[in-house]
C-alpha cells in the first residue's frame, strides 16, 4: 500500500514538486500557486521573480511567458493555491497554517509575528533579495558614475551641442550672409537708379 509521501511522483497533471527549485510542496512558503495560462509553481521562486523583476504588478510564465496580473501589495501570495494538489501530497494538518506574507521593498516573505501558532517568525521568513534600483535613483545614478557613465553620457551631451551648433552656424553662412548681401545691393540699385533724375531736376530748376 503506497503512502502519500511529499516526494512522491503523482498520477495525473501535478508533480509533489516545484520545476523550478525542485523543492517539494507544502503548505508555507512552497504553496503550489497557479499561474492565468494554469501552470503551477510554489510561492517562493514565483515572489524570487517578482522582486527581481521590473514590472512587479506583473508575473511571466517562466514556461510559456504568458503573464499574470498580480495585485500590487500581496503579489505572488494572492494567486489561488492549487488545494487538490496540496491535498493530495501533504497530510491535512494537526494546527492551523499560518498565513504568509510578502514584501517586494524588503525582499522578503515571511509570516507575521501575531501568527495563529505563536510562533517565533525568525525562522518563518524566507529572504528574496532586493529589488532592483529605480533608474532614477541615487544608487543607481551612483553605480552609472562609478562604471564610467558620467564620461560616456559627457561624450554625448558634448556631441549634440556640437551639431546644433554646426547647423546654427550653416544657417547664418549659407542663408543670413546672401541674404543680407542681397538687400544691401537691392538698396544700393534704387539709390543710383534715383540720384541722376533729382540731379537733372535741380539743374533744370537753376537754369535762368
Amino acid at each position: 500500500m503506497s503512502d502519500n509521501s511529499p516526494t512522491q511522483e503523482l498520477d495525473g497533471d501535478g508533480s509533489s514538486e516545484c520545476i523550478i527549485c525542485f523543492t517539494p510542496y507544502d503548505s508555507l512558503f512552497h504553496l503550489p500557486k497557479i499561474l492565468s495560462c494554469k501552470h503551477v509553481f510554489c510561492l517562493e521562486c514565483l515572489s524570487r521573480i517578482t522582486v527581481g523583476s521590473t514590472q512587479p504588478d506583473t508575473l511571466s510564465c517562466p514556461i510559456c511567458r504568458i503573464p499574470t496580473k498580480l495585485q500590487s501589495k500581496k503579489g505572488p501570495t494572492a494567486l489561488s493555491t492549487e488545494h487538490n494538489l496540496l491535498n493530495r501530497i501533504n497530510k491535512p494538518p494537526s494546527t492551523p497554517v499560518p498565513s504568509v506574507r510578502f514584501s517586494r521593498k524588503r525582499g522578503l516573505l515571511y509570516v507575521e509575528k501575531s501568527n495563529s501558532l505563536h510562533l517565533s517568525t525568525i525562522s518563518l521568513s524566507v529572504d528574496l533579495g532586493q529589488p532592483p534600483p529605480s533608474p532614477r535613483s541615487p544608487q543607481n545614478l551612483r553605480a552609472i558614475l562609478r562604471n564610467g557613465g558620467c564620461i560616456f553620457y559627457g561624450a554625448i551631451g558634448a556631441a549634440i551641442l556640437l551639431t546644433v551648433a554646426l547647423i546654427l552656424a550653416g544657417v547664418y553662412i549659407f542663408y543670413l550672409i546672401p541674404w543680407k548681401l542681397s538687400v544691401g545691393a537691392g538698396a544700393g540699385n534704387v539709390n543710383g537708379t534715383n540720384s541722376p533724375t533729382s540731379h537733372n531736376i535741380t539743374t533744370a530748376t537753376s537754369r535762368p
